[in-house]
């Protein structure tokens, strides 16, 4: 650093190293949470620890392994190599106008009881909400999960920006974790918050939309079970089984019909 007129300032090199850092935290982050499947509220202490310890070297190679994402998983933007940070659209969730619907682009990880009080409400990147009503004392807001109410110190923490067109705030889809033994479904997507290897892995198995999913087997405490997906059985626990968004079979959605009796 240096001084300027009594103002304590970033030298050039200082910023650089900086913007490493910065770049190093929010890249691992992202590691953490793609391939290791760590929850949102457990990253930030785990990235504090690694972030000085990655050489530019390790940097690019992790950044080309995760495909140069453009935000860390709680929506903030991760410098480029150059340092560069592109701007955007993005309005904290108290100053957003009522009945307008809008998709949640950050949440702020500090302090973590703020944290955890949006991922309770359902808030993550990429949620679609619509502002209901607000009051001194709370914004209360609508998602596809139902309605809820934020403390405005918890709200002024996440940012949204408005919908685009297909995002919309419709009801909530079944999961694979919820098909009974012998019941079928079609897998429709697989959830935003799959990512990284657990993604791919899912992906590989054959959980792709239109595929036709039988649930076959289970073990004696309900933690996993085994699905009969392509022609070839799988064994997902619940929590990687979650991921999977499913629809009734149309046979099964018919109450009376060919396929149904």
């Amino acid at each position: 650093m240096r001084s300027r007129a009594g103002v304590l300032e970033l030298t050039e090199a200082g910023e650089h190293l900086g913007l490493h850092v910065l770049r190093g935290h929010r890249l691992w982050e992202r590691y953490l949470a793609d391939d290791g499947q760590l929850p949102l509220d457990r990253l930030h202490d785990a990235a504090e620890r690694a972030e000085h310890r990655l050489a530019a070297g390790e940097l690019e190679a992790l950044a080309d392994h995760l495909g140069h994402p453009r935000t860390d998983p709680h929506g903030d933007l991760i410098p480029t190599a150059t340092g560069g940070l592109q701007p955007r659209e993005r309005t904290p969730l108290t100053d957003w106008p009522p009945d307008r619907l809008a998709v949640v682009v950050h949440v702020e990880d500090e302090p973590r009881q703020v944290l955890n009080e949006a991922l309770r409400a359902g808030l993550r990147p990429g949620t679609v909400l619509r502002v209901i009503g607000r009051d001194a004392k709370a914004v209360i807001c609508k998602t596809s999960a139902g309605r809820f109410a934020l403390a405005p110190a918890v709200a002024a923490n996440v940012d949204v920006r408005a919908a685009a067109d297909g995002e919309e705030l419709g009801k909530p889809l079944a999961t694979l974790a919820g098909l009974r033994l012998g019941e079928q479904a079609e897998v429709v997507a697989l959830s935003e918050r799959c990512t990284g290897l657990g993604r791919r892995r899912l992906l590989d198995l054959g959980f792709t939309a239109g595929a036709q999913v039988r649930a076959v087997l289970a073990n004696l405490d309900d933690t996993a079970h085994a699905y009969e997906v392509r022609g070839t059985m799988i064994a997902l626990r619940k929590e990687q089984a979650e991921q999977v968004l499913t629809r009734p079979l149309v046979a099964q959605r018919r109450d009376a019909g060919p396929d149904s009796r």
